[in-house]
């Protein structure tokens, strides 16, 4: 039983960590696509930067998880 417990709290880390990747990746869609659209990101460049930066520790997250906890 606690297998399964450790196992499913893994494997709904890893949707969570998904789930962010997803949401930054598409603010970085929305700053390519129509940069003028963005009215408070004058800095876009920055803002690409800032999303790219989450994508990039919920990526790692995934990776350190996959790597350390998940049975092979």
């Amino acid at each position: 039983m606690a297998l399964r417990m450790r196992d499913e709290i893994l494997a709904n880390q890893i949707t969570y960590y998904n789930g962010l990747i997803a949401k930054h990746k598409q603010n970085v869609e929305i700053y390519l696509n129509n940069p003028v659209g963005i009215g408070e990101h004058p800095d876009v460049m920055a803002a690409i930067e800032t999303e790219l930066n989450a994508i990039s520790q919920a990526h790692e997250k995934i990776q350190v998880i996959n790597h350390y906890f998940l049975v092979r």
